[in-house]
């Protein structure tokens, strides 16, 4: 009983540390998310929302816009940071 009680506590710990959803959906649905100095690709917009959500908790630009398909290779990638 008492593990299950302690991965509880742990989850809620980390849910209150981060108010950004990370529940993305596995669709296959590439796009570009362009922020202000920077552009990055996702998986799909939803795991494009969330890096968007965490790059403003840690004080950096958050998403501009989105577009389909890839991010333009020459153009400066943000850090996964």
């Amino acid at each position: 009983m008492q593990p299950i009680l302690v991965f509880i506590l742990v989850m809620l710990t980390v849910q209150i540390e981060s108010k950004c959803n990370s529940f993305v959906t596995l669709q296959l649905d590439p796009h570009c998310g362009i922020f202000s100095d920077c552009v990055m690709n996702g998986a799909n917009p939803g795991v494009l929302r969330v890096k968007s959500c965490k790059r403003i908790e840690k004080g950096k630009s958050g998403l501009i816009r989105m577009k389909s398909g890839k991010c333009d290779p020459n153009a400066p990638r943000c850090t996964d940071e």
